[in-house]
């Protein structure tokens, strides 16, 4: 194909691909766009359906949760009592507690910031100097002796903050110990001593100085810490005790600790020292017992006092004051803080009471505060879902203070993939949440599923349909276009063949009409050279003629029966004279049998004369060509063998297609028409044969033609009188009604 008919091709090709694939891709968009607007049309009508059965659940929760805050505010402005006395804010608090269990962890906040309830342990023990009765004057011996305890705290004081002579101090601790009429003081000497004996490395006096302290008052102190609990813990840190000892000293320890807070002097230092006792505990490899658990628990509790009291001071505060100064904090509804706290969430709960409190001689409003107790508001969420029904296909998931508390409907539909949303209350303080998940969710998106499927399915099959048709029609396309070359090419080959032998002609009849060759023998050579051009140019148009008929179906052949070693001596001679001038060498190797067949006479001469042509005119510079006529089983062959260019293996299918010439031989001197071996093959197919071609290239190449043989049938007095045609597998077919059937031999490339 030239180079214009390859860009007319693929334009055509282009145009072809543009105008199928265009339409089929804007097919596919407008389905894609349609099913993804259907699909988040339905999908959104399942998760407002759900949301609008969630919120509304949600809010008959949030009324329930309204009714209750609202009881827990009336009865604390009934019952509270006037003056904040500490025996009876106590006992007004547990009061309340016990009647509304939404309530837990309460507080009471005056409005200059003092934390009314619960009352911090810490600090509330102090050392007084002893009272005298009113009226009655000071001894002197007294006043000396108050001087003396006076001295000595002093002199302890300096003592404990840090001294430069060891020996020195612990004399001076002796002398305090052995004078003062003080059980604390010489307590806090004796512990003084302990710690100045371990500097100086009497280890062994330290500890008996410790010892000595155990049982000292609970007022003796030191750093803010009680003196008795101090020289435990000093004592097991040296690793004076066995295991069993100081699981003693250390469950005494913590025990005086959490049953008398008070005795320290802030939170932190408590904290500190329960975290020397654990790390004991944890050195020791002391189990936690019950005794322990307990006293542990009693720890918990005073560590969520100081929190809370922490809390007010903290952040809460501030809230506090602006929530006082709002005009509108006598609205009947509570107000909410939620805070994280740890790995939960907690919300508070604060009003302001109706009535002033009397607080130091002074009428103070109180702010109310508590946490929402998760328990209870299991139970608000709990009654209320029990008075709806819940649709089917709908489950949610209820959280309270962080976790999840209630669940109605389907468990098995808590999955990520059929989660609809969230919904909380109007109110979003409250801990109440819920997850709402839906199952048409899931069977929405496996309709969908299996609807993209199918519409994938079928765009594709659309796409594949259409992409296979317009490779068949590019295919059919190009076909016809090389067919019109090719007959194109014929036309002008046609045109080539008849011309040369007509001009041949033309010139040596004109050579003899003019008289110019006298010579009889050379006149003869000119008959000879004319007759030879006549019967090639007759052979050219027979070839066309038949190829014509054969195209058009109306080819007839005249059977009779022929002998296939005539046939090719016909054929033979007919290019003797070619040969004998071009010096070619035809080498005959003929059946001595006849080799009978039936068939048309004229017709299969022209078959061998087409196959001699080519093998005649392919020859190349080795002029010599083969022709035998074999009898094979019950098969006729004319076998025709030649040394020329061959045929690529590749090509053997296509030389009996019609105007096809092979790539080795177009383009060279070689002329032809491209029908010779089409005609071939229609004709031996007509006769019920085969052709079998064997080529190599540059070797040459041979061709078979295999026919069936005729037999003669005898009727029983000897005399002939009919046929059969039998093929190499032993059928036989009757000549007289013209039905033939035929063979195949083998070993041989075949082309059929």
């Amino acid at each position: 194909m030239a180079a214009g008919e390859r860009r007319e091709f693929r334009r055509i090709a282009l145009v072809l691909l543009f105008a199928v694939f265009l339409p089929t891709g804007v097919l596919a968009m407008i389905s894609v766009v349609a099913q993804q607007r259907e699909s988040a049309f339905l999908l959104t009508e399942a998760r407002e359906n759900a949301l609008l059965v969630a919120h509304t659940l949600m809010g008959r929760i949030e009324s329930a949760l309204i009714a209750e805050e609202g009881r827990v505010r009336r009865d604390f402005n009934v019952f509270c009592p006037e003056e904040a006395d500490i025996p009876r804010l106590t006992d007004f608090i547990s009061e309340m507690t016990k009647r509304h269990p939404l309530v837990s962890s309460p507080l009471l906040i005056s409005e200059d910031g003092r934390v009314l309830y619960p009352i911090s342990p810490f600090g509330a023990s102090e050392t007084r100097i002893p009272e005298r009765p009113f009226g009655v004057e000071w001894e002197q011996e007294d006043v000396e002796k108050q001087r003396r305890i006076t001295e000595a705290q002093v002199r302890l004081s300096r003592i404990a903050r840090g001294v430069s002579n060891v020996d020195e101090a612990i004399r001076e601790c002796l002398d305090i110990a052995t004078e003062i009429d003080s059980d604390e003081l010489k307590a806090l000497a004796r512990f003084l001593i302990a710690r100045l004996s371990l500097i100086r490395g009497d280890k062994e006096g330290a500890g008996k100085e410790l010892q000595l302290v155990f049982d000292a008052s609970g007022e003796a102190a030191i750093d803010g810490v009680p003196l008795s609990v101090e020289a435990r813990v000093v004592y097991i840190e040296q690793k004076f005790p066995d295991k069993n000892g100081a699981e003693k000293l250390i469950k005494e320890a913590y025990k005086f600790s959490v049953e008398h807070p008070e005795k320290f002097s802030d939170y932190e230092v408590f904290e500190r020292l329960l975290e020397r006792l654990d790390k004991n505990l944890a050195f020791y490899g002391i189990k936690e017992d019950d005794e322990l658990k307990r006293l542990k628990l009693m720890r918990k509790a005073i560590e969520e006092i100081e929190e809370r009291i922490a809390r007010v001071h903290g952040d809460f505060m501030p809230i506090f004051r602006e929530y006082l100064q709002s005009p509108d904090n006598y609205s009947p509804r509570e107000c909410h803080i939620r805070r994280q706290i740890g790995a939960k969430t907690k919300t508070f709960a604060y009003f302001v009471l109706g009535q002033r409190m009397l607080i130091k001689n002074q009428k103070m409003r109180v702010i109310f505060s508590y946490v929402l107790n998760p328990a209870r508001l299991e139970e608000i969420v709990q009654s209320t879902v029990a008075t709806i029904e819940m649709q089917p296909e709908i489950t949610m998931s209820f959280i309270v203070g962080g976790k999840v508390s209630t669940t109605i409907g389907d468990k098995k539909n808590i999955t990520p993939e059929l989660l609809v949303g969230a919904a909380e209350t109007a109110h979003p303080l409250p801990p109440i949440s819920s997850e709402v998940y839906s199952s048409h969710i899931g069977s929405v998106r496996s309709w969908m599923f299996g609807r993209s499927l199918v519409n994938f399915l079928l765009v594709s099959l659309l796409v594949v349909v259409s992409g296979v048709g317009v490779l068949f029609l590019i295919r059919g396309i190009r076909r016809e276009i090389e067919f019109v070359k090719m007959r194109s090419q014929f036309i002008s080959s046609v045109t080539h063949e008849l011309k040369t032998p007509l001009t041949s002609i033309r010139m040596l009849a004109e050579t003899i009409q003019l008289g110019r060759i006298s010579d009889p023998k050379r006149l003869s050579e000119y008959m000879e050279v004319i007759a030879a051009e006549s019967e090639r140019l007759s052979r050219l148009i027979t070839n066309v003629l038949d190829f014509a008929r054969i195209e058009e179906g109306r080819k007839e052949y005249s059977f009779e029966v022929v002998d296939l070693r005539e046939i090719a001596r016909r054929a033979v001679s007919v290019f003797a004279y070619y040969v004998h001038y071009a010096g070619f060498v035809i080498e005959f190797s003929f059946s001595e049998k006849p080799v009978l067949v039936w068939g048309d006479k004229e017709a299969l001469e022209q078959v061998a004369l087409n196959i001699l042509s080519n093998a005649i005119k392919y020859s190349g510079d080795d002029k010599w060509v083969g022709v035998r006529v074999l009898l094979e089983q019950k098969n006729g062959v004319i076998e025709i063998e030649d040394h020329g260019v061959g045929i690529p293996e590749s090509e053997i299918e296509q030389i009996f297609e019609r105007f096809y010439r092979s790539s080795i031989t177009a383009g060279t001197y070689r002329t032809g028409t491209g029908i010779g071996l089409s005609l071939v093959k229609s004709i031996v197919e007509a006769h019920n044969g085969i052709i079998e071609v064997d080529s190599e290239v540059g070797k040459g190449s041979i061709f078979r033609v295999v026919l069936p043989i005729f037999e003669e049938i005898e009727d029983g007095e000897g005399s002939g009188s009919g046929g059969r045609v039998v093929n190499s597998d032993g059928d036989e077919g009757q000549s007289s009604d013209g039905g033939l059937r035929g063979g195949n031999s083998d070993g041989r490339r075949k082309s059929t």
